[in-house]
């Protein structure tokens, strides 16, 4: 019986062990094969196009000929040119010092004109920095603080002023973020956005900067003799992921490679910062972006220059970018200098040649170009610097660029700057940084501690300035949602109680506020930018900025997704969430 199993579990071993044979030589013929296909993969890698290449589009207009002729210009009223360059740190151009040969023709319209040493964005990313660009006003006035607020009809914009004033208007933008959809059309006897109108399509970049001037030139062509043109470009080049045409993606580095890093976030890099290597190479395509704009720039006055018409330029940008300086990669959730110091470079027929170090912000950009072109536009938060750029003595009518704010991404944090100091307030985590850009110009030293009352100072001039809007009309408790409430600088929860007369402060103006009395009867919730106030017989009211009809409604895109996802039944209406304007209380 022994013998008997033993032979009868021999031949079951022989059998698994040949069944095992069987089994390696099939992995090590697939092996075989998938190291076959491996190289052919490589080999195909290889011979396709690198990935600039293989993103190129063709966005040109239809018919488009660059070299046909423009007509002449008006003789006395100049052309106005104002290009804003997404993401564009001040110190990467050679005119600011850059090493690096990224803007030889910027830097010659600098030279030859006049350079802002000192340009603040009061945002750190691109629909509230390009909404004060075009109207002179604040973010916390036009409203246009996150991407579910559209800019109100009641917001000036400068193309009307020069609409008004006998220009034909254009305005190209390669982003979402300053499309029609968020109403920056308005104004622009043409406008193109390259049917950009939601996040998914905006997140394909597929706009480059010869496109934007390609469509701005077409319009120019077919313009009659003497006819003044404002035309407003937005190039969106030099924002992630860098990615410039041959041969500017080897001007400063090698070309980019499959294996490259995409960005994903700015969270996701201040948890694992890229690696050195690989941050010198993005900071070269960041570059290299920079020098192909640059290029393409040229090219674009160039035609404008052979037809003998005189051009008013102001090159700017909305806002900069962080290079590992705080521990990440980005923008939009802080406000430091390299986020914020930005370009403002001036060109042009009555721009006397200078460098000007006073203190100015991209709220001052419309007031100057409708000044110096003798175009009526008034600005709430701006002022012009026409006189100097005439080399003309002026005095500023009050500090300039002092508030800079975000609640991009769920962040709620604010700059206030007076004198060389700069407070940084992060208020989710109630944290405060103060310097001397005086003596540390990149604020990298926090000094809050040794001057704390010179940075309690500064905190309450910034609430000063941002006021204390809302006023309890009866006793009651009041529930803040998705934002932070201030009764002079005592801050508080986001519940708290109030009695008749109290004032107080919420930021950011799109947080929910409800009021409830005494009795137990509630009211609200009110939001100020994008849904309703209260009106008479609340419990509470408000004197603030209150922006109507600016909640954003979804895309068809957005919205066929919410209804094929069952979040959408039946069409609402998006006038506002909550409804428009004042809700009376009875």
């Amino acid at each position: 019986m022994t013998v008997v199993l033993a032979t009868w579990l021999t031949g079951c071993f022989a059998d698994r062990v040949e069944v095992v044979r069987q089994e390696v030589a099939q992995l090590e013929a697939e092996l075989v094969q998938l190291r076959r296909e491996q190289t052919e993969l490589l080999a195909l890698l290889d011979s396709v196009p690198p990935p600039t290449q293989a993103v190129r589009h063709d966005l040109f207009p239809e018919g488009y000929d660059a070299n046909a002729p423009l007509p002449s210009g008006h003789p006395r009223r100049p052309d106005v040119v104002l290009l804003s360059i997404d993401t564009l740190r001040a110190d990467h151009l050679g005119s600011y010092g850059y090493t690096r040969d990224t803007s030889p023709f910027l830097d010659r319209l600098a030279a030859e004109g006049v350079r802002f040493t000192e340009a603040w964005s009061p945002a750190p990313w691109t629909l509230p920095s390009h909404a004060t660009l075009l109207s002179g006003q604040l973010p916390q006035r036009h409203g246009a603080i996150e991407d579910h607020l559209r800019v109100a009809d009641d917001v000036p914009r400068l193309p009307e002023a020069f609409r008004r004033a006998g220009y034909r208007t254009a305005g190209v933008v390669a982003t979402l973020y300053v499309s029609s959809r968020y109403g920056f059309d308005r104004g622009f006897e043409h406008f193109e956005d390259f049917g950009i109108l939601d996040k998914a399509e905006n997140q394909l970049s597929v706009v480059d900067a010869d496109h934007v001037f390609a469509h701005a030139l077409a319009f120019a062509q077919r313009q009659n003799e003497g006819q003044p043109l404002f035309l407003f470009l937005h190039v969106y080049d030099v924002h992630y992921g860098y990615d410039a045409p041959p041969p500017f993606n080897t001007m400063f580095d090698r070309a980019p490679e499959w294996g490259d890093e995409k960005y994903r976030s700015y969270a996701v890099y201040q948890r694992r910062m890229i690696d050195a290597d690989q941050l010198v190479h993005q900071i070269a395509q960041y570059d290299e972006e920079i020098r192909f704009v640059d290029h393409a720039f040229e090219a674009f006055l160039s035609a404008f220059s052979k037809a003998g018409r005189d051009v008013l330029v102001a090159v700017t940008a909305d806002h900069g970018e962080e290079f590992g300086e705080r521990g990440s990669w980005g923008h939009g959730h802080t406000l430091w200098p390299e986020q914020l110091h930005v370009p403002w470079i001036l060109h042009g027929p009555g721009v006397q040649p200078a460098v000007v170090d006073i203190r100015v912000g991209l709220e001052d950009i419309s007031a100057t170009l409708a000044d110096l072109s003798g175009v009526r536009f008034a600005t709430a938060d701006g002022q012009s610097r026409a006189r100097l750029v005439r080399g003309q003595r002026a005095r500023s009518s009050h500090e300039a660029a002092q508030l800079a704010s975000t609640s991009r991404f769920h962040t709620l944090q604010f700059r206030w700057h007076e004198g060389q100091d700069d407070l940084y307030v992060d208020m989710p985590r109630k944290t405060r940084a103060l310097c001397d850009r005086s003596v540390d110009p990149n604020c990298r030293t926090n000094r809050y501690r040794q001057e704390a009352a010179r940075g309690q100072a500064l905190f309450q001039g910034l609430i000063g300035k941002l006021g204390q809007p809302w006023k309890a009309l009866r006793d009651g408790t009041v529930v803040v949602d998705e934002g932070i409430a201030f009764r002079g600088t005592e801050r508080h929860n986001t519940r708290f109680d109030v009695t008749s007369g109290d004032r107080f402060l919420v930021v950011p103006g799109d947080a929910r506020v409800i009021f409830q009395a005494a009795d137990g009867t509630k009211e609200g919730p009110y939001r100020p930018l994008g849904g309703t106030v209260p009106g008479r017989g609340c419990g509470l009211s408000f004197d603030g900025r209150a922006v109507v009809g600016a909640e954003l409604p979804p895309s068809d895109a957005e919205r066929e997704m919410l209804r094929q996802l069952g979040y959408l039944q039946e069409e609402p209406s998006y006038s506002g969430e909550d409804g428009d304007g004042p809700v009376d209380c009875g």
